[in-house]
């Protein structure tokens, strides 16, 4: 290759994705093809992973900053019941993408009650991951705290569906 390339976040993620399923066929091809050809597939994953490895030390010390970062925001304002895991956002004090919501619906994964909580305007990331702490809190699912998405809901303008994982 006479370039120096560059992956964007998201063709890194096929990248990466892609020799997870290879790696997964190569499992369950185990017995099934002959060993020359299994040791071949499995030197091409080792290649794969070899050139892979700057991009994932890399990846992981930007993750370790931002868990860092977002863990400093929610002691600062004292968000104790979730954990932000939207690792795309890099500055809480930026503007959301999501100006013309006034609230955010929560439904836990175990609560069978829909939490709604409300705030004027969700200016900042900031603004939604305080909401959603207070929804989370007040669902009384300590078990799925971390904030993993904002939905918009079809049909009602300014909802958003929190989700959540544990």
């Amino acid at each position: 290759m006479l370039t120096n390339p560059t992956l964007t976040a998201s063709e890194f993620k096929l990248v990466h994705n892609g020799l997870c399923e290879v790696r997964a066929v190569s499992y369950q091809m185990t017995g099934v093809i002959s060993e020359t050809l299994s040791k071949r597939l499995t030197k091409a994953i080792e290649a794969i992973e070899e050139g892979l490895e700057s991009a994932y030390i890399q990846d992981d010390k930007l993750m370790t900053h931002r868990s860092a970062y977002y863990k400093t925001i929610a002691d600062m304002f004292r968000l104790n019941s979730s954990c932000w895991s939207i690792l795309e956002v890099e500055n809480m004090f930026e503007p959301s993408p999501f100006l013309s919501a006034i609230s955010i619906r929560y439904e836990g994964k175990d609560t069978q009650i829909g939490i709604s909580e409300g705030c004027v305007g969700f200016v900042r990331w900031l603004d939604l991951y305080i909401t959603a702490d207070k929804a989370i809190q007040r669902s009384g699912d300590m078990h799925h705290v971390f904030i993993e998405a904002f939905t918009p809901v079809e049909n009602e303008p300014g909802v958003l569906l929190l989700q959540t994982g544990s």
